[in-house]
């Protein structure tokens, strides 16, 4: 019972406040983890120069084919190198 009061004050105490922080990239890093190719694929939609570089969303599906984790870390670095959306 005590934990529950805890928790119950915790978030009020946060929803009070009026604010929450998060950062900027977390739906970036969100859409990253549940589908690499889409973030990818959103990436380059957005870019300057949009589908200019079309083998990087075909390299990444293929990637993400291969059990998942390669196509994550592929995204990973994209967005380590360019940043987000």
């Amino acid at each position: 019972m005590w934990k529950f009061v805890q928790i119950k004050c915790l978030l009020y105490l946060m929803v009070e406040q009026g604010s929450f922080c998060y950062p900027t990239e977390l739906k970036d890093i969100i859409l990253i983890v549940l589908f690499p190719p889409l973030w990818v694929f959103l990436k380059e939609i957005h870019s300057k120069n949009p589908i200019t570089n079309i083998m990087r969303i075909v390299f990444n599906f293929l990637f993400t084919s291969c059990f998942y984790f390669p196509g994550l870390i592929h995204a990973m670095m994209i967005f380590r190198t360019e940043g987000g959306i």
